[in-house]
């Protein structure tokens, strides 16, 4: 994958500012070319064959005419392994992709393509500027054009079909990714997801799994796709949303009021760390990182810190860390020591910028 792609790629569209809680808004359609074999189970010959990725690249550049388009070069053509990770969301990191994938980027539409990644066609489009509604419409949209010079399959009874079961009908998820470290430090995560998955949508952690995974980023997303219009499940994610975000802030207050020489000292001590350690985990770095956003947004740090964490919580990343410096897995235990060491000084070097917490406000 070229630099220039993976520079794009690395980043949300938009403003690229996320804000203190809520981060940002994304927007994930799949479709499927009528009459063609869902690319879980094509076989070898039909993916190296490339006809229908062709066909693909076709109808993407008449969608985009007019508009500069990068395509990667198809997933595993090569053989070197290098190009294998596509950036799925700026805090979600870099993520593995199966042989002959394409990834696609159409910088002035916001939107991103996976070719044959699951299903023919993954529609994405995120942005940590603009509201839910903006995102999905502009997903829709290119998704629609995408459907004027290409026939997907479709059935009446059941809607799009796709790969996977559970995308089968409107083929779309709808998400909003929240930064939850008071919930989560005053223990009412588990309170939120019950509540939730109760309302026909999902929380889960973007790092690991439970409640109290690290970096407490969650992605709220909808757990239906079928018999419910676009419009519903717009609405039921913002209205969930604010909700949330009116919790995590009351739940801060609560941190604060109850022991926030508690919470100051580990904020200081994470700061410590980050600026002078050797070695750092992926899990620790995370869960620094975390706290030390949520200081950012108590003013504890000046305002231009918090950009400088949310491009950490990407680099810190052990794909991300793997992918730019051409780390294979080939021992596992030695990848882990030097990836860990890598972390530390990407800390360190970035910590330069960053001065210590005041907490003269409080």
């Amino acid at each position: 994958m070229s630099d220039n792609m993976s520079s794009i790629l690395a980043q949300p569209f938009g403003d690229g500012r996320a804000g203190e809680i809520l981060l940002s808004s994304r927007a994930d359609i799949s479709r499927n070319v009528a009459g063609e074999i869902f690319p879980p189970r094509m076989d070898e010959n039909r993916k190296r064959s490339c006809a229908l990725l062709q066909r693909e690249n076709e109808v993407l550049q008449k969608v985009c005419a007019g508009s500069s388009l990068l395509l990667s070069s198809p997933i595993g053509s090569r053989g070197d392994g290098d190009n294998g990770f596509y950036y799925a969301h700026r805090f979600v990191g870099v993520k593995p992709v199966i042989d002959f994938t394409q990834i696609a980027v159409c910088p002035e539409r916001e939107i991103c393509v996976a070719l044959n990644c699951g299903d023919h066609f993954h529609v994405q489009s995120s942005s940590a500027s603009k509201p839910l509604r903006e995102v999905v419409d502009c997903a829709l949209e290119f998704t629609k054009e995408l459907g004027e010079q290409i026939k997907f399959e479709h059935s009446e009874k059941f809607g799009f079909l796709t790969s996977n079961l559970e995308d089968v009908g409107t083929g779309a998820r709808f998400s909003l990714f929240v930064h939850l470290p008071g919930l989560v430090l005053d223990r009412q995560m588990d309170k939120v997801v019950r509540a939730i998955n109760m309302c026909d949508l999902t929380i889960h952690s973007c790092f690991g799994y439970g409640p109290e995974s690290a970096g407490s980023i969650f992605q709220i997303s909808n757990l239906r796709t079928f018999d419910v219009s676009t419009d519903d499940l717009v609405k039921t994610l913002q209205d969930w949303g604010a909700g949330i975000i009116e919790q995590e802030r009351n739940a801060r207050k609560r941190l604060v009021k109850k022991n926030g020489v508690a919470l100051f000292d580990q904020i200081s001590r994470i700061y410590g760390e980050m600026r002078f350690g050797i070695l750092a985990t992926e899990a620790e770095s995370l869960t620094g990182l975390s706290f030390l956003r949520m200081a950012c947004d108590m003013k504890i740090f000046p305002e231009y810190v918090r950009p400088i964490i949310d491009d950490l919580i990407l680099e810190v990343q052990s794909d991300y860390i793997a992918f730019h410096n051409k780390i294979t897995i080939s021992n596992r235990h030695a990848f882990a020591a030097t990836v860990n060491k890598l972390r530390g000084t990407i800390l360190r070097n970035a910590f330069v910028a960053i001065p210590p917490p005041d907490f003269s406000a409080f």
